[in-house]
């Protein structure tokens, strides 16, 4: 059979920049001797690591029909302890390059979520020794405190209509899952159990809310149906299953599961549970736009960074160590050129 295409590329400088220029050409049947693809564009050295994104980009569209996720970034918290902000969430790449700081904090920053449009990014903070919820705009850094109840304010997560943000509050006892709409300015109960509902994450039609919950006795996952207001319980196999996230395009979920340690699965349509890692310290998993990729928080090296894994397994990676600890992943939207 051999090779069905051929991607042939080069990078000649001009000017204080490069002109960047690739082509893929078929190499059988109807295709043999087609420009199947062409990009030509300008770069300069800041930028030469996007132009070989979209490249990326384009590459990929062309093999798998769907749109690459190589010009995404990615949020995620850097904990530097012994510094002035030990705290500190950041944006970069979705392979860990040209970080960007968004907030910097003497207290401990969570679970950071992107708004649909890539533009706001919610999160939990401690800045005044409770935590609180806000949501930040990444270019003017504007923020607004969105949920500063008593007790646990946490978990927000961005429904990807854009319109509300689910979170854990325990405000009205043990903690349940609520959300906030976005356009009323209403907080609405979606949970009241007495067991613990947390990590609150919205289906890609934002119809359903997927949680965590102990009401079985150990922490599954539930899913929350609001056409119908049902609960029903999603996972079975596993001594736990935690932190789900719906990828893109599938009936598949990514859960953090307890086997043999913490490790990253995907849990497919007839309940089965795939494992997609062989580490043991696994948590905080979130989806690529397209449903591609994984990333996650791990432990190597002897410290906690980021790691991603394709969600069929067969590709993993670690991503570039940064000084300090790294956790809490968040996966930004597609861009729309």
């Amino acid at each position: 059979s051999g090779a069905e295409v051929a991607v042939t590329g080069e990078v000649v400088p001009e000017g204080s920049g490069y002109n960047v220029e690739f082509v893929v050409t078929g190499l059988q049947g109807n295709n043999k001797g087609k420009v199947l693809a062409h990009y030509r564009g300008n770069s300069s050295n800041a930028t030469m690591r996007q132009a070989a994104h979209r490249v990326s980009d384009r590459v990929y569209e062309l093999f798998t029909g769907q749109k690459g996720a190589f010009r995404t970034r990615i949020a995620y918290i850097v904990t530097r302890h012994g510094t002035k902000y030990p705290y500190q969430l950041m944006t970069s790449d979705y392979d860990g390059y040209n970080e960007v700081p968004v907030l910097k904090s003497t207290q401990p920053i969570m679970t950071p979520s992107w708004s649909p449009d890539g533009s706001r990014i919610a999160y939990v903070s401690f800045e005044n020794r409770a935590p609180s919820i806000y949501v930040q705009d990444i270019y003017s850094k504007k923020r607004t405190k969105l949920a500063s109840f008593s007790g646990l304010n946490s978990s927000p997560a961005w429904s990807p209509d854009g319109s509300k943000i689910a979170m854990t509050l325990s405000k009205d006892g043990q903690p349940d899952i609520y959300y906030f709409d976005l356009s009323s300015k209403k907080l609405v109960r979606v949970t009241a159990n007495p067991a613990i509902d947390t990590e609150p994450n919205w289906s890609a039609d934002s119809r359903t809310l997927f949680f965590t919950s102990e009401r079985g006795g150990k922490a599954q996952i539930y899913k929350f149906d609001f056409a119908t207001h049902n609960t029903e319980r999603v996972t079975y196999q596993g001594q736990m299953n935690l932190s789900a996230r719906a990828i893109p395009g599938s009936n598949s979920l990514i859960v953090i599961t307890q086997q043999k340690g913490y490790r990253v699965a995907r849990m497919d349509a007839d309940g089965s549970l795939y494992m997609l890692t062989t580490s043991s310290l696994d948590e905080s998993p979130s989806v690529a736009p397209n449903g591609s990729m994984v990333i996650y928080s791990t432990v190597y090296q002897g410290r906690k960074g980021l790691a991603i894994v394709s969600a069929d397994g067969r590709f993993k990676a670690n991503l570039p160590s940064t000084s300090g600890e790294v956790s809490a992943p968040a996966w930004g939207p597609l861009l729309a050129k």
